[in-house]
């Protein structure tokens, strides 16, 4: 994710959402990137409002301002979720906002377990078992990428389920991690014959 970084690291306040070098604002498959960035280099500046905000850019209506939406965003969200909670070891913050409900509201876009159970779930074709076509090469295809951002977010996802205690969605996690992996590596066996 270092261009991500180098594309757009900038901050305006509390705003995410400024950029540089040509963006004038920030992608939703951008922003998980650059939050995962800073707190590897252990920046936790802000850090709560910055995931909440990121992740309201991961709703599939958010105006990216003329830009494209991409589907690796939501996968990508996870990473940086699960980067703070090994950082921070701030369990109550990430379970607060880890599903939609009463304690965290949809103001914050879509939760973690949205975006797995929901927006993951749309993507993956019934009959390939791997992510259906997209745009997120800036062009209309089926793209490796996604796949491996996709098992990259479940094993986040399972990470942060098993550290707040949520048993049933850690398992729910590496059996849909387990499905992925297994159904990429027979279409590319495939492909290779």
């Amino acid at each position: 994710w270092s261009s991500d970084v180098c594309s757009s690291d900038l901050q305006s306040g509390t705003a995410p959402f400024s950029g540089a070098n040509n963006y004038d604002w920030l992608l939703n498959h951008d922003l998980p990137g650059i939050l995962a960035n800073r707190f590897e280099l252990g920046d936790f500046t802000d850090a709560q409002n910055l995931l909440l905000d990121g992740r309201i850019s991961e709703a599939s209506n958010f105006d990216e301002k003329g830009a494209n939406w991409y589907w690796d965003g939501p996968w990508r969200t996870p990473l940086a979720w699960a980067d703070y909670l090994q950082a921070t070891n701030d369990t109550q913050f990430v379970k607060t906002y880890f599903h939609d409900d009463a304690t965290a509201p949809s103001q914050w876009g879509p939760s973690l377990y949205t975006l797995m159970h929901t927006d993951y779930l749309s993507q993956l074709d019934a009959t390939t078992g791997y992510l259906k076509a997209s745009d997120d090469n800036d062009s209309g295809g089926t793209w490796l990428f996604d796949d491996e951002t996709a098992l990259a977010g479940l094993a986040a996802y399972k990470y942060i389920a098993t550290r707040i205690g949520n048993a049933s969605e850690a398992q729910w996690a590496n059996g849909a991690y387990t499905s992925l992996l297994g159904a990429v590596n027979t279409e590319i066996g495939r492909a290779h014959v």
